[in-house]
């Protein structure tokens, strides 16, 4: 999948997207009650989703380039995945949520992977 990520000026282009993940937290909320077999509901909305990016970088500079992206990846600010072959993500806009790893692939020695924890802001 051919995607991009924009952050303001700053923009990433991993070789590959390797693989996205999302789930969406519901929003309702059960309360127990002692002594009652049915328990008590709070209806709401669901909230965003959240999950995983990951991101390929090869060639002779993808040492450079995934370097470059996970800076770019870990500066406060809100992110923008441009991906026109998954609709249901293009567009979308998100934040790091937690450690971004970045693993060299032990085969070629040639690639490297990020993985990106998110969590939508907007659609």
């Amino acid at each position: 999948m051919n995607a991009t990520i924009t952050g303001g000026s700053a923009v990433i282009a991993p070789t590959i997207v390797l693989g996205i993940s999302d789930e969406t937290p519901a929003g309702n909320v059960i309360h127990e009650i002692l002594g009652r077999r049915d328990p008590d509901v709070t209806l709401r909305a669901p909230g965003r989703r959240k999950g995983v990016l990951e991101l390929g970088f090869s060639g002779a500079d993808s040492e450079a380039k995934s370097h470059a992206a996970r800076n770019i990846l870990l500066l406060a600010g809100l992110l923008t995945l441009v991906a026109p072959e998954r609709t249901t993500f293009n567009g979308m806009t998100f934040v790091v949520t937690d450690n971004v790893a970045r693993v060299l692939d032990p085969e070629t020695r040639n690639a490297w992977t990020l993985t990106v924890p998110y969590q939508e802001v907007s659609p």
